[in-house]
């Protein structure tokens, strides 16, 4: 009997030696990194194609999704010239600026366009197939910059635009998109931040212990917090997991306000500066194929509550406002999923980011307007 308890003791404590080194592993050893890695390569990715010139290992766009420290912006790219000569590349750049470098027309009426990842040009093949540099070469009356960076909300463009470093005659918000989901999912979390907070604030609310009390993860969840977050997700009752929190309603009315509010003063600022302002809520696949599975289809409708409320606001009633997804709803192919072997054909890459022929058209929808 005794040889037993002790077997079975040295078996359970073996077992917690080796869970916890497999958890270090995971954790801090770079696991979860090769599990990620391994099951993107088993998933269908754009620049495992031609689409980029010739398939890659890893998204050119890696690095420029990382959320670096801003004294302007709370988070936004490298503003270290040294930092940005390191990241740029032949397919992104970053200029003087600090934000993507575009193709210039050299029209003596500057102008902007802000947004986050989708007016970034995030997955085009250069830096002269974004919305920016297509509405440069389809017209001469306005030269126009690149101020979108991947997670910006409507806060940031408005920040961003006061801090734009010369005369501008045209302001384009090509947006929507990112206030929506941030709110969206500060409320499945339960963080009851202001709205309009933007990405990523729960990092440094946790740092000054400013999240609820069940929100924190205690000492183990900090030292282990993918691991935390993965075996949180798991405890959940699977009709938690799916259904969407009834509250987040009366949220994302508050949050399309503040985005509303945020726009206003970006119009408000160009009048006084003598310039043109518009409004483009970008496409979202969603909006053209409705998804059919939760939690997508939930959060689609909110989505679109969202959207309609910015459309019916007095914003909208007084100001150029452009709903983009409509204009995509005989697009085929819709999704590179559906061209696999001709991925330049589609239009999305994925639920919001597009290819250049998704970037080409936009440019040319907006070219268009401006010429009205």
């Amino acid at each position: 009997m005794k040889r037993l308890i002790f077997v079975s003791l040295t078996v359970a404590l073996w077992t917690v030696c080796l869970a916890g080194a497999a958890v270090v592993a995971l954790e801090h050893l770079g696991g979860y990194e090769m599990i990620k890695g391994w099951t993107k390569s088993k998933k269908f990715e754009i620049y495992h194609t031609n689409y980029y010139g010739t398939p890659r290992d890893s998204d050119p766009y890696d690095a420029f999704s990382v959320q670096q420290p801003h004294p302007f912006y709370g988070f936004g790219f490298p503003w270290v010239k040294e930092r940005i000569a390191q990241i740029n590349t032949k397919i992104i750049s970053l200029n003087d600026f600090g934000f993507r470098t575009s193709h210039q027309n050299g029209a003596p009426a500057r102008a902007v366009l802000l947004g986050g990842s989708t007016a970034f040009g995030s997955q085009a093949t250069s830096d002269a197939t974004t919305i920016a540099s297509g509405l440069n070469k389809l017209q001469m009356q306005y030269d126009f910059f690149n101020f979108g960076v991947p997670s910006w909300n409507s806060h940031q463009e408005m920040v961003a635009y006061t801090k734009v470093p010369f005369d501008t005659r045209y302001v384009i918000a090509f947006s929507g998109s990112n206030d929506f989901i941030i709110a969206y999912r500060y409320c499945q979390k339960e963080y009851d931040f202001p709205p309009g907070t933007p990405e990523s604030f729960e990092h440094l609310a946790a740092a000054n212990g400013m999240l609820p009390d069940e929100a924190k993860r205690g000492f183990l969840g900090d030292l282990f917090p993918q691991t935390h977050e993965k075996v949180s997700n798991l405890l959940k009752p699977e009709r938690e997991r799916r259904t969407i929190n009834p509250d987040c309603r009366k949220r994302i009315a508050e949050a399309a306000d503040a985005f509303i509010a945020n726009q206003r003063v970006i119009r408000d600022l160009a009048r006084e500066r003598g310039a043109e302002y518009l409004l483009a809520l970008q496409p979202h696949i969603d909006f053209i194929r409705p998804p059919v599975r939760q939690p997508q289809a939930g959060a689609a409708e909110l989505r679109a509550m969202f959207f309609q409320r910015a459309l019916d606001s007095e914003l909208c009633r007084t100001s150029r406002c452009m709903n983009f997804s409509g204009f995509f709803a005989n697009a085929n192919p819709l999704h590179v999923e559906d061209a696999r072997d001709a991925p330049e054909t589609a239009i999305f890459v994925d639920r919001v980011h597009l290819t250049d022929r998704g970037y080409a058209t936009v440019s040319k929808i907006l070219a268009a307007e401006i010429a009205k």
